[in-house]
């Protein structure tokens, strides 16, 4: 599709029927690339002030709005003015959300995390926030020459059910990307997707690192190139990458490979500026680093986020569950946004069965994630090529016909060669960096 076609008759439009004025937020997160660390820090002040006047009728939120309208713009440093608030996570925003929604804001739309750190959670948006999360996101991409409608080839997963699946090739048609499934990465289907990008013609790749990885390792080993067009970048983004994989991605396709580090409650949280840094979404976002329940600068800690324009429904000191270090130097590009380093998320494994396929673990995300309301936690591992453990924590409605239903979707939708066998247990420990890893494979490579 052609990018002004998608741009102006498709992108824009859409926006518009949604209540959402993306130009305008594109054009103030624009300005704010030129601030300097003092008119940065004032913004990100005047911001959260803003926001607390916005949500001051929040039930759960009320108490503190007049507490943060009162620091003085002069307060030292935007962290400290979040410090009394309480830390929030996952668990909290679950059992507090009629406390958290905004009545006097009705345009929201619900989304859902994939539950790729074992804990699938869905949540409501309201459409001013929604609004800035997509400018800060196509607003990052413009610094590396990618634009709203630009042919976009997405490494991701695929929905299990058919009405889901629809939906997302309609999503994809109108946001103008093809989608290649993270969840078929045979040598037939990986053929095909080169296929598929030769005739598409993308200007960039967007997709997990680890199925890129084996993307770029099939397609050197065959000795492929694009003969028709060569993308101009490749954006790697939901989980923790290894840097040899992303050096060898480099190689095979001669682009830049640019990190993006987010999840789906706030959007873009740091992102790759041209020089190689990761920098903080100061316009949308507030990082903070927290090591024994202190702030800290340049030593590694828990990453919590706080966003500046929700109106209902927002994310406040909001755990991230990853564990990071946000530095006091500056970059050379000229941007003052903040520099942070991501040291721990996920590094993922791929599924494997008996007959040879190798499958994104991140399918039992989406075929569990249908089931949490009677499924609060779990954990996949895979013992042998034919069985796996499915560890679950139950929530007060589960019912035990329940499981049945489960092998059968797992049975139809990753592969019917493999056993699975589902232990209910209490509690799943979590890793070091606070995440819920939702597979293990204890196969011998």
């Amino acid at each position: 599709m052609n990018k002004s076609f998608s741009k102006y008759l498709l992108f824009y439009p859409i926006r518009l029927i949604r209540r959402e004025n993306i130009l305008k937020c594109l054009a103030r997160v624009r300005d704010i690339d030129n601030y300097s660390s003092q008119e940065l820090k004032h913004y990100q002040l005047e911001k959260l002030k803003s926001c607390f006047t916005n949500i001051g009728n929040i039930e759960y939120y009320s108490k503190y709005a007049s507490q943060i309208n009162s620091k003085s713009d002069e307060y030292l440093e935007v962290e400290e003015c979040l410090c009394d608030l309480p830390i929030m996570d996952k668990h909290i925003f679950k059992t507090n959300s009629d406390r958290l929604k905004n009545n006097k804001v009705s345009n929201h739309i619900k989304r859902n995390t994939s539950g790729s750190t074992g804990d699938p959670f869905t949540f409501v948006r309201d459409r001013f926030a929604t609004a800035y999360q997509d400018a800060v996101m196509y607003h990052v991409y413009s610094w590396h020459g990618i634009g709203i409608g630009s042919p976009q080839a997405r490494f991701w997963g695929v929905p299990v059910s058919f009405f889901k699946r629809v939906e997302a090739h309609i999503k994809d048609f109108l946001m103008n990307r093809i989608r290649l499934s993270a969840f078929n990465l045979s040598a037939h289907h990986m053929m095909q997707y080169y296929r598929r990008l030769e005739r598409f013609k993308p200007v960039y790749f967007y997709g997990y690192p680890s199925v890129l990885y084996h993307f770029a390792c099939f397609f050197d080993q065959n000795n492929f190139s694009f003969k028709s067009f060569t993308p101009k970048v490749i954006i790697v983004t939901g989980e923790k990458p290894v840097l040899d994989q992303l050096k060898y991605i480099r190689k095979v396709f001669q682009t830049p490979v640019i990190q993006e580090y987010g999840n789906t409650e706030v959007g873009i949280i740091g992102f790759e500026c041209p020089h190689g840094n990761i920098h903080e979404m100061s316009s949308n976002i507030i990082v903070e680093v927290i090591k024994d329940g202190k702030v800290v600068i340049d030593e590694i800690g828990e990453i919590v986020v706080t966003e500046l324009f929700a109106r209902s429904y927002p994310f406040i000191r909001y755990r991230t569950g990853d564990i990071g270090i946000k530095y006091s130097r500056v970059c050379s590009c000229g941007i003052h946004f903040p520099l942070i380093s991501i040291n721990e998320g996920r590094q993922d494994d791929f599924i494997r069965t008996p007959d040879g396929k190798v499958i994104y673990d991140a399918k039992f995300a989406y075929i569990l994630g249908r089931y949490s309301i009677y499924i609060e936690k779990f954990r996949a591992v895979q013992k042998t090529l034919s069985e796996i453990n499915i560890y679950i924590v139950k929530t007060n409605i589960f019912k035990e016909e329940i499981i049945d239903t489960l092998v059968a979707d797992l049975k139809t939708n990753l592969s019917s060669l493999i056993d699975y066998n589902f232990v209910s247990v209490y509690h799943i420990e979590a890793e070091k960096s606070g995440k819920l890893r939702y597979f293990v494979s204890e196969l011998k490579q």
